[in-house]
Formats: structure tokens, C-alpha cells, sequence
């Protein structure tokens, strides 16, 4: 992706008006995206998304975490210079995270920071999926045309961007899977309303909270992971980071679930407002 604008209208071409068969699913699991599963083993490679260059998505960073239960990776965004956003079902049971800054390809980073649980802060209310949101604060961090912060939306709007067309963004790390993931990938994602997922399968236990999300048509959340960024189409405001999908493969066409940053403001800047 050579400029943002170059994107955006080739995307207009492959957006779909709906989400062919996906008002027909019933019984959908929840499922932390990092565990979406890749059923097919015999058929282990997979595409989606568009390439980007080193400068396209400066706010997305790798984040390798480490605990009791082994090790794990996430995505996460630039809040500010001392803080990175994510989802409390990547940091729950971490001891150690290494956040690489600068890699939109995985092996290339600028630099990569290392901070214990003690600079995670998740939600208050987290239980499961719900209020699936942590912010982990770092050393500070200088800002270059590679690093830098995304902007938070407003605090007035409270349920926005239905049928709104979004961004999210990853590199999907699949143990089953050989191709190589090294490379970050932007993926079209449209906002759905909560009532699409309830009834496409999830049912009730979406939340006021979450933002319902259905990929592009031939699109797959196979590149996309726990904490992927979601951003408006500008690429300057973060919306959502990724929670879960279903128990369903992650090559076909589903139903991702975010958890919606709007609900989240107030707590975030109590945080975040001496260090951004």
C-alpha cells in the first residue's frame, strides 16, 4: 500500500452490501481470536488483506507475552508515549510482555520494550469477554514517522459507525499454519449492530460494550489477532481492539467482535492523561 488514498479506492470495488449466509449461523461460541481455529490442517497456507509499508500504521505494535500458562502473542496500539491499548484476554495471566514498536514486519523492528504485570492496568469489570480491554504503560517513547499514537474517538458518541466501513490490522499467528506471518496486513472490516451478531448466532452475550463486525467479502481473520486495532477509514481514530470470533474457521467469512473503546473513554484518560 503505497499511499492511504490509493487504498481506500481500491477497496470501494470489494465491499460487499451484506454478509453472504451469516443471518443463517446459530450456536456461536465465543472465542478469543488468537484461538480461532484453522480447521483444515491439510490446507495450511491462507490470504487476506492488503500489504502495508513501514509507515502506513505506525500505532500497531507486536506484543509477546509470557506467564504461567507459556507464551502468547497479541497486537496492540499506540495511546500515547507511556501506553499501549489491548485486550485483558491477551494480559490476564501474563508475568512479561516484549511490545515491539516499528514492526510491521515481525523480525524488523525499530526496538521492542520489556515491562512486567505490574504495568498492566485491565478493565475493572473484566470477566471473560466482557470488558475485554487493558493498557499496559511503558518507558516513554519517542515518536517518528514509525512509532506514533492514534487518536482516541469521542466520548459523546456512544454506539456509532453502523455500516461503516473500518480497518483492522495483524499479522495472525496460527500454530497449525506454515505460511509465514511476518508481514502486517490491513483488513476491511464493517460495523455491524450488536443485533446482527445476537441474532447471526452469538446471542446475548453481546454487550452494549462490543462492537459487531463482519469482514469483507472473501476476506479471513486468519491474519488478524487478540488486540488488533480498530480504526476509522482515515487511519487516525481506534474504535475497537478484537476480542473474540466463533469456533468457526478462520478462513471463512465471519463475524469478528470487538470491544468498543467509546464505553471505555472516561477510564482510558484517567490513565493515560499525564503521559500522552
Amino acid at each position: 500500500m503505497e499511499k492511504t488514498a490509493v487504498l481506500l479506492f481500491a477497496a470501494m470495488h470489494l465491499w460487499p452490501t451484506a454478509v453472504g449466509g451469516e443471518a443463517e449461523v446459530r450456536g456461536l461460541k465465543p472465542v478469543p481470536i488468537r484461538f480461532v481455529p484453522l480447521l483444515d490442517i491439510k490446507e495450511k497456507e491462507y490470504e487476506a488483506g492488503f500489504e502495508v509499508t513501514e509507515t502506513d500504521l505506525p500505532f500497531v505494535v507486536a506484543l509477546d507475552f509470557r506467564g504461567r500458562k507459556g507464551n502468547w502473542f497479541c497486537a496492540g496500539a499506540i495511546l500515547g508515549h507511556c501506553w499501549v491499548v489491548t485486550v485483558a484476554s491477551c494480559t490476564k495471566h501474563a508475568s512479561h510482555v516484549a511490545i515491539s514498536y516499528g514492526a510491521f514486519q515481525r523480525d524488523k523492528s525499530l526496538f521492542t520494550l520489556h515491562v512486567t504485570s505490574k504495568a498492566i492496568h485491565n478493565s475493572p469489570k473484566n470477566k471473560e469477554f466482557k470488558h475485554d480491554l487493558a493498557l499496559i504503560r511503558t518507558n516513554y517513547v519517542k515518536f517518528s514517522d514509525r512509532i506514533r499514537a492514534v487518536s482516541l474517538p469521542s466520548q459523546k458518541i456512544r454506539l456509532p459507525y453502523i455500516d461503516e466501513w473500518t480497518y483492522s490490522a495483524g499479522w495472525g499467528r496460527h500454530h497449525v499454519a506454515l505460511m509465514n506471518t511476518n508481514q502486517l496486513r490491513l483488513l476491511q472490516v464493517e460495523v455491524k449492530s450488536n443485533h446482527f451478531c445476537r441474532k447471526s448466532g452469538f446471542g446475548q452475550i453481546i454487550m452494549d460494550s462490543m462492537m459487531c463486525t463482519a469482514l469483507a467479502e472473501g476476506d479471513n481473520s486468519c491474519l488478524l489477532d487478540s488486540g488488533s486495532p480498530l480504526v476509522l477509514r482515515d487511519l487516525q481514530v481506534i474504535v475497537g481492539v478484537a476480542s473474540f470470533a466463533s469456533q468457526l474457521d478462520c478462513r471463512q467469512n465471519r463475524l469478528l467482535v470487538y470491544t468498543r473503546l467509546t464505553e471505555y473513554i472516561q477510564w482510558i484518560r484517567s490513565l493515560i492523561r499525564d503521559d500522552v
